[in-house]
């Protein structure tokens, strides 16, 4: 009996592969921002340009916290490690960083549309979403 309070149900594993593609898009889309060059930023709307040459470094530290951790906390679920809590509380952190930034220290929220702040808004609920499902899976026993 015991046995089944320690094996989740084929939903953990659904939420966990989400998690880490979740995650890997936001490095695919860190990384890709790290790379634009000149050329490429003049492509983009005038708000969009300003946005991404007027990021603060913090900001920038923040994103990266934010889906590295993130990252490295699906892994730990995937593979059952109570460690995917801490991961999961740093990315958080990142998280409502670089979104403090977005919200209360650029002009993204004047500048952008109600559609181009769902994004932003969705990550915050992710994140939540994913530290709570971390501490689920340790009360439940599915995290060693």
């Amino acid at each position: 009996m015991s046995n089944l309070k320690t094996s989740p149900s084929i939903w953990f594993l659904i939420i966990a592969i989400l998690a880490l593609l979740w995650n890997l898009v936001g490095v695919m889309a860190f990384i890709s921002e790290l790379l634009l060059d000149p050329s490429q930023l003049e492509v983009l709307s005038e708000t969009n340009r300003n946005f991404y040459e007027t990021r603060s470094f913090w900001g920038s530290i923040a994103y990266a916290l934010a889906v590295f951790a993130g990252t490295l906390g699906a892994i730990a679920l995937l593979i059952r490690k109570r460690i995917t809590e801490f991961f999961f509380i740093l990315s958080l952190i990142g998280i409502l960083g670089q979104q403090f930034y977005i919200f209360f220290l650029s002009d993204a929220v004047l500048d952008l549309g109600l559609v181009d702040l769902l994004l932003p808004i969705a990550v915050i609920i992710i994140g939540f979403l994913l530290m709570w499902y971390a501490k689920y899976s340790i009360s439940n026993g599915w995290l060693k």
